[in-house]
C-alpha cells in the first residue's frame, strides 16, 4: 500500500458534534476545518461527548463515516475501545503523521503511544492542550506526577514532537518531561470570526450582565468570580454555562451563591453548542474568566470577537488587556484589583463600554489577520 503523502490520523476523546469539553474540541476543529485542502484526516473519537452516556445524534458509530474527500470520522463506542481496536486502527492504514490531542487519556493518548512505539517511519505530535499547567497537574497531582515520571523511564515520549501553543507551555512541558524534549512552538488555529455587524449591549451606569462559559471543575476557579461578588455593589447578572465535572465542588459553588446579596442575581444554564456562545457572548456585557491556566483560551478569543470584553486571570496567553483597552487581565492573588475591575465595569457608562466592546472586536480582527497559527500548524504537519 502507498503512503499518502498529506495523511493524518488524529486522536482525540471528543470532536464534532461535541461540544462539552470545551477548548481541546475546538482546537482540533479549527486545526481540520482550516487545513482540510491540504492535508487527509482521520479522526479517531467517541461516540459520546464529555460526561454524557448517550451517543452522538445521527452518527454511525464503530466504523469510518467519510465526511468529505479530506476527512472521515470513526465514532467509537465506549464498550468497543481497546488496546485492540486502538492498533487496528493504526495499522489498517499507512499514516505519515499521528496526532494526540491529549496527554494523559489512556484510549488517545497512552495507548496509542505504546502502539505506535512499535512502527518505523511515523512522525508523531502530542498536544498537551494545557494538561501539563500547574492547575491542571494540582488535579489528582500524585496520578499524574507518577504516569509522568513512568513514561519517562519507559522512553513513552520518546521521539514524540510536541506542540507547545505558548511560551508559558513550552516551559510546562521541560518542566515535567526535561530539556531535552523535541518541542515546537506552535499557537492555535483560532476560530473563524462571524461576518454580523456589532451591535453593542445597551449598558447603564450601575448594572452589568456576566458570563462565564466553562466546565464546572476547579481549574476553571468560578468559585472565586463567586466569592468576589459577594461585596460588589449595583445590579449584577452572572449567567453560567458549563457541564458539571466536578460534583463536590459545585456544591461548594451553590454554597457560595446562597450567601450573595440580592443585588447579585446568578442563573445556571447546560452547556450550548459552539455555534451558539457567540449569540451568548454578544447578549452580555463581560467575560468573567478567573483561570488558573489555559494553554490559549479559546473562549477569551471568542468573547473579544464577539464585543465582549473579558475579565480574566493574567494566567493565559492573553495579556494587557487593560493597556489594549479590551479588558483585563490580572493576578489571582490581587483581589482589590479584581475588585477595581468590577466595580468599573459596573458604574461604566453606555460611550465608554460601546468604545471597549468595538475595541476589543477590532482587536479580535487583527488578531486574526496578522496570526500564522495556520503556516506554522502546516509546517509542523509536513517536516521530516
Amino acid at each position: 500500500m502507498n503512503i499518502a503523502p498529506k495523511n493524518i490520523l488524529v486522536f482525540a476523546d471528543w470532536y464534532y458534534p461535541g461540544y462539552r469539553a470545551g477548548g481541546p474540541i475546538q482546537s482540533i476543529f479549527n486545526l481540520v476545518t482550516q487545513l482540510s485542502d491540504d492535508f487527509k484526516f482521520s479522526i479517531f473519537t467517541r461516540s459520546t461527548d464529555y460526561l454524557q452516556s448517550e451517543p452522538y445524534k445521527n452518527i454511525v458509530s464503530d466504523q469510518w463515516t467519510e465526511i468529505n474527500e479530506s476527512v472521515r470520522i470513526y465514532y467509537a463506542s465506549p464498550d468497543q475501545l481497546s488496546v485492540k481496536l486502538i492498533t487496528r486502527i493504526i495499522e489498517e492504514d499507512q499514516y505519515t503523521v499521528i496526532y494526540l490531542n491529549s496527554m494523559f487519556s489512556k484510549y488517545f493518548s497512552v495507548f496509542p503511544l505504546w502502539k505506535i512505539k512499535r512502527l518505523s517511519g511515523v512522525k508523531v505530535i502530542l498536544a498537551p492542550r494545557g494538561m501539563l499547567a500547574e492547575g491542571s497537574i494540582s488535579i489528582k497531582r500524585i496520578k499524574k506526577l507518577l504516569f509522568l515520571r513512568l513514561a519517562r523511564l519507559i522512553g513513552l515520549f520518546n521521539g514524540v514532537i510536541f506542540q507547545s501553543t505558548s511560551e508559558h507551555e513550552k516551559l510546562d512541558i521541560q518542566s515535567h518531561l526535561g530539556m531535552n524534549c523535541k518541542i515546537r512552538m506552535v499557537p492555535n488555529i483560532p476560530g473563524i470570526m462571524k461576518k454580523e455587524e456589532l451591535v453593542s449591549l445597551v449598558k447603564e451606569p450601575g448594572h452589568i450582565k456576566l458570563v462565564s462559559i466553562a466546565r464546572i471543575a476547579p481549574e476553571k476557579n468560578l468559585r472565586y468570580a463567586l466569592e468576589l461578588l459577594k461585596e460588589i455593589k449595583g445590579l449584577v447578572e452572572l449567567d453560567i454555562y458549563g457541564s458539571v465535572y466536578d460534583k463536590a465542588y459545585w456544591d461548594k459553588c451553590l454554597d457560595t451563591i446562597k450567601l450573595l446579596p440580592e443585588n447579585v442575581v446568578v442563573k445556571k444554564h447546560d452547556s450550548v453548542p459552539n455555534q451558539e456562545v457567540f449569540k451568548i457572548l454578544a447578549n452580555h456585557h463581560f467575560l468573567i474568566l478567573p483561570t488558573p491556566g489555559e494553554n490559549f483560551g479559546h473562549i477569551v478569543f471568542e468573547a473579544l470577537s464577539s464585543g465582549c470584553p473579558p475579565v480574566i486571570s493574567d494566567m493565559t496567553p492573553w495579556k494587557e488587556l487593560k493597556k489594549n483597552g479590551i479588558g483585563w487581565s490580572i493576578p489571582l492573588d490581587d483581589n482589590n484589583s479584581w475588585m477595581a475591575a468590577l466595580a468599573e465595569c459596573i458604574e461604566m457608562n453606555q460611550e465608554n463600554y460601546t468604545r471597549l466592546s468595538r475595541s476589543a472586536y477590532a482587536y479580535a480582527s487583527r488578531y486574526l489577520q496578522k496570526s500564522d497559527s495556520l503556516k506554522l500548524t502546516r509546517k509542523l504537519l509536513l517536516e521530516e
